[in-house]
């Protein structure tokens, strides 16, 4: 008997938003982020983004090289950049 099963590709994950969300939102649901690639209205399930390549807003005063691991900041609306962390 297997102990797991295929569901779907991962390259998106159901998300049901309790307000509404355009397109580019960036959603954070515990350690996952993603994108939302169209608007998703509030109670109504839709889809958030999980891979790809996508151009967010970073915290302006860091510099952050190709490849490096960065976290959404949801409170200030950027990526932040953490070295020993």
């Amino acid at each position: 008997m297997s102990v797991a099963e295929f569901v779907k590709q991962g390259a998106a994950v159901d998300y049901t938003p309790t307000a509404g969300l355009v397109a580019g939102s960036v959603v954070v649901q515990g350690e996952l982020v993603g994108i939302t690639k169209h608007d998703i209205r509030a109670g109504v399930l839709g889809s958030v983004s999980v891979v790809g390549v996508f151009d967010v807003t970073k915290n302006p005063v860091i510099s952050v090289s190709a490849g490096a691991k960065v976290h959404w900041d949801d409170t200030n609306g950027h990526a932040i950049y953490q070295v020993n962390g």
